[in-house]
């Protein structure tokens, strides 16, 4: 599915996309095939269960919750302190 190939190639390069992007390439994609113009739209194309529905069925997708970075850490990674 060329769904789960973008999210794939999208997660390797370090880019994880969000649920709401996927849905939203999802909903594109969806349009084309239907012969939908959907730029600049805001029609729902899928269900409001559909992420939950597209995981069940892709098993080998896994949703990863981010965490903030510490201050100290964040601190840490200003040009000056890098440089040296």
């Amino acid at each position: 599915m060329e769904l789960v190939r973008w999210i794939t190639s999208l997660t390797i390069s370090g880019y994880s996309p969000s649920h709401r992007i996927v849905r939203e390439m999802a909903e594109i994609l969806y349009g084309r095939q239907m012969g939908i113009e959907l730029e600049g739209s805001v029609i729902e194309l899928l269900g409001k269960n559909w992420m939950q529905g597209f995981l069940r069925r892709h098993p080998q997708l896994k949703t990863v919750v981010g965490k903030m970075i510490e201050k100290a850490r964040m601190k840490g990674t200003i040009r000056e302190v890098l440089q040296k």
